[in-house]
């Protein structure tokens, strides 16, 4: 049962440890609790229109969700090329996300580049703290 305090608004359990809002989130909720009852942090991924090996990645990308952006590249990166992705809408990334990044980067060393287009503060901080466009078959595009 949750509760608020009065004049705070924000819900409580029964036993007044606070309880933090969920976040929207399109996984059916069986999903949900075959994943132990974590909520998954909203990552969308999408396709651009019209270049085949581009994708448009918004949200959140961390340890939760990141195998779906980790397929997607995957699948990508079987035949050779560069492959773009627009993460000017991403978020947040977390150690599992930049992984991601970094592993499909190094899938493509000898076939192409994965270039990340436009990312913003947050995940433009990390790359350039962690200096992963100094990684062969990674380039970023501000």
């Amino acid at each position: 049962m949750l509760r608020r305090l009065p004049g705070i608004g924000d819900p409580t359990s029964e036993y007044g440890d606070p309880v933090l809002p969920s976040r929207p989130n399109r996984m059916a909720p069986e999903a949900i609790r075959a994943l132990g009852g974590f909520m998954i942090p909203p990552l969308r991924i999408e396709p651009v229109e019209g270049s085949p090996r581009s994708l448009r990645v918004a949200g959140e990308l961390d340890v939760l969700n990141a195998e779906l952006l980790a397929s997607r590249l995957r699948a990508l990166s079987d035949s050779p090329g560069d492959i773009i992705l627009d993460i000017s809408e991403l978020a947040f990334v977390d150690s599992r996300g930049l992984q991601v990044l970094i592993e499909t980067a190094q899938r493509l060393e000898s076939n192409g580049v994965l270039i990340l287009k436009n990312p913003q503060s947050v995940v433009a901080n990390l790359l350039d703290v962690t200096q992963a466009e100094r990684l062969p078959g990674l380039r970023v595009d501000d």
